[in-house]
């Protein structure tokens, strides 16, 4: 008996330590769900897009898209926005890291004026006030400036209107960091040609010098004579400076 009622005493001890291990298990918090989860999908025009509240919930369209009572969610997690994707994704950069402005420059394209027209009306759309306002004054346009020194060439065959120099040819390690040449055609001029000097180019320097190089031992006049010169060109290097002090937010 006595040890049928120690097992008895056993059975009520397992029975309370059970229900204080069943208590402690229902104070756990569920695991979060994927509403609550700081990940948000956004679909834009079929495109996906992963990124977090933190980056969305200072702008009031997002934050009214990704608020639960409006139960915006789409049957796989996602919000919808119905947005040109390739355009959207500078929108997103900026959310993230709003302290610079973008570039969307090259040196042989130029300023990208459609891509920043489209970005400043979604700016407009999504509330992102600053990058819109930066947009529609062309300060990205204080960012890139040049400076031109002309160069007189000869003779340049069989070239083609405009070409690009690659940096390391022409670059001394300064501060050049693109460099555009430019050909232009010049009208054909006389030349004098001296046989004693090359550097002779006008007959008044032989008159001058009177230099036996300068002289027809025959005849006693002047050696040199008048050519027709090769065409000559004109090649401008436009130095193209890129200032990044114009793209940080806030930077006047």
């Amino acid at each position: 008996m006595s040890s049928l009622k120690r097992g008895h005493e056993g059975d009520t001890d397992l029975e309370q330590n059970g229900a204080q291990a069943i208590k402690h298990v229902k104070n756990v918090p569920d695991a979060p769900s994927s509403s609550n989860s700081s990940f948000i999908i956004l679909d834009v025009g079929g495109r996906k897009f992963r990124t977090i509240k933190a980056t969305l919930i200072h702008y009031t369209y997002f934050n009214s898209l990704i608020d639960e009572r409006f139960n915006n969610q789409q049957e796989d997690g996602s919000y919808f926005i119905d947005a040109d994707p390739d355009v959207f994704e500078h929108v997103l950069d900026f959310m993230r890291r709003g302290t610079t402005f973008p570039l969307f420059w090259s040196k042989e394209k130029g300023f990208d004026f459609a891509l920043y027209n489209k970005l400043s009306c979604e700016a407009d759309y999504f509330g992102l006030h600053d990058l819109r306002d930066w947009i529609r004054k062309k300060k990205f346009q204080r960012g890139i400036y040049a400076s031109g020194i002309k160069v007189i060439t000869t003779p340049i065959y069989d070239c083609h209107e405009s070409f690009f120099i690659d940096d390391d040819s022409v670059s001394d390690g300064t501060s050049l960091n693109y460099l555009k040449a430019e050909i232009v055609n010049t009208p054909e001029t006389q030349k004098w040609v001296c046989p004693g000097y090359e550097s002779h180019d006008d007959p008044s320097v032989c008159y001058d010098l009177m230099s036996e190089a300068c002289l027809n031992h025959d005849s006693g006049d002047l050696a040199g004579h008048w050519e027709k010169s090769t065409k000559v060109h004109v090649l401008t290097i436009r130095e193209t400076q890129v200032d990044m002090n114009a793209f940080i937010n806030g930077a006047e």
